[in-house]
């Protein structure tokens, strides 16, 4: 698997209606009223030395851990009030909603196998950040694109980036 897939699929957004392995719909949500929610979790093992020396059995003596990954949308004051009455608010919070991001990465180890089941172990760290600037999915199995050399955006994709220096507006504020 490609790394920027990795990276794609762990940056999905918790609230993204996933409906297949490989294809989302109702992205992007400016509510969180969605009744689902991702949990994307991986299995990571730790590496050392050179990969000439990582066999089969190498990978089963590895050090592993669960990797869960939440990226929402940052909570804005339209989730606790009404903002009906004031539509310099309303774009405001759309704007934040479309803009800001939340990124929780919680690590458990060690990973253990019980009766085929894989389990953390007791223990946990949890980072949080946030992050400003629009999240775009884009997909991986078209051409990359000339003039700026990214993959092609596609709305229905499960790979997910941030694009730091660019922004999305709402379309109630260019009056789409």
């Amino acid at each position: 698997m490609q790394g920027a897939a990795i990276i794609g699929l762990l940056s999905m957004p918790a609230q993204a209606d996933l409906v297949g392995p490989l294809t989302v719909e109702n992205w992007p949500q400016i509510n969180n009223q969605s009744q689902r929610y991702n949990w994307i979790r991986a299995k990571v093992r730790a590496i050392s030395g050179s990969a000439v020396d990582k066999g089969e059995a190498a990978r089963e003596m590895a050090f592993s851990y669960r990797l869960t990954s939440e990226v929402r949308p940052i909570r804005t004051m339209g989730d606790w009030g009404n903002l009906s009455g004031n539509k310099f608010a309303m774009d405001a919070n759309r704007f934040r909603k479309l803009n800001f991001y939340e990124i929780k990465l919680t690590f458990q180890w060690p990973e253990y196998v019980f009766g085929g089941e894989e389990r953390p172990g007791p223990n946990k760290k949890v980072f949080r950040t946030v992050v400003a600037g629009r999240l775009v999915n884009r997909s991986l199995f078209k051409p990359i694109e000339a003039a700026t050399g990214r993959f092609q955006e596609d709305i229905t994709s499960p790979f997910f980036f941030f694009e730091p220096n660019r922004y999305s507006v709402p379309r109630g504020v260019t009056g789409q």
